[in-house]
C-alpha cells in the first residue's frame, strides 16, 4: 500500500495544498483505526488516537524530509500516541469494565467475540512481533514495505512473522 502517491500528496501539502492533506487522511484513516484497535488497551479511544495522529501530521508534515515513507512516519506516530493514551489510562482510576465498541453492525456477536479475542492475542505479542504481524497479515504489506516501515532487514521481518504467527497459533488453540 506504500507508494509514490503518499510522497506526492505530502509534497503538495508542503506547498500549501490543503486538499492533498485531506486526501492523505482519506487514504490512511481506516488503516490507522484498525491498527489503533490493537495498540490500545481500551478500543473506545481509537477515534481520539487517529485524530491526534492527523493533528500531529498537520503540524509535522510541513517539515517532513522524506528519510522514510510518509506511512512509516504515520505508523510510528500512531504507536507513540497509543502508548501515551495507554499510560494515561493506566494512571487513571478504573471506571468499570472495559467495553468494546464495534461500529460495523453487520458483524455477528460470535464474530465480534472472535475478533476481540484475536486483537487481545496480537496485543500479547512482543512489540516487534506485533508490528510485523499487523503490517504483513492485517495490512497486507510486502516484506520489503514492512522492513522499510519498521527500519529492519527483510530477514528480520521473516523471522518475526514466523515467531509471531507460531505464538498466535499456539495461544489461539489453547484458549
Amino acid at each position: 500500500m506504500t507508494d509514490d502517491t503518499d510522497t506526492i500528496l505530502v509534497k503538495r501539502f508542503q506547498r500549501g495544498d490543503i486538499a492533498a492533506f485531506e486526501e492523505f487522511i482519506q487514504r490512511h484513516q481506516q488503516r490507522l483505526h484498525r491498527l489503533a484497535n490493537v495498540f490500545l488497551n481500551e478500543n473506545s479511544y481509537c477515534d481520539d488516537a487517529v485524530q491526534e495522529v492527523f493533528i500531529r501530521a498537520y503540524t509535522g508534515l510541513p517539515r517532513f524530509q522524506f528519510r522514510s515513507q510518509p506511512f512509516s512516519w504515520l505508523y510510528k506516530t500512531l504507536q507513540n500516541v497509543c502508548s501515551e493514551i495507554n499510560r494515561k489510562q493506566k494512571a487513571a482510576p478504573e471506571r468499570g469494565e472495559h467495553e468494546n465498541h464495534y461500529k460495523d453492525e453487520a458483524l455477528q456477536i460470535e464474530q465480534k467475540q472472535e475478533l476481540d479475542k484475536l486483537f487481545k492475542l496480537v496485543s500479547g505479542l512482543s512489540r516487534r512481533e506485533r508490528d510485523v504481524v499487523l503490517l504483513r497479515v492485517f495490512e497486507e504489506c510486502s516484506e520489503k514495505e514492512t522492513a522499510m516501515i519498521l527500519g529492519v532487514r527483510k530477514g528480520t521481518v521473516k523471522s518475526l512473522l514466523h515467531r509471531g504467527l507460531n505464538k498466535l497459533k499456539s495461544r489461539y488453540i489453547i484458549k
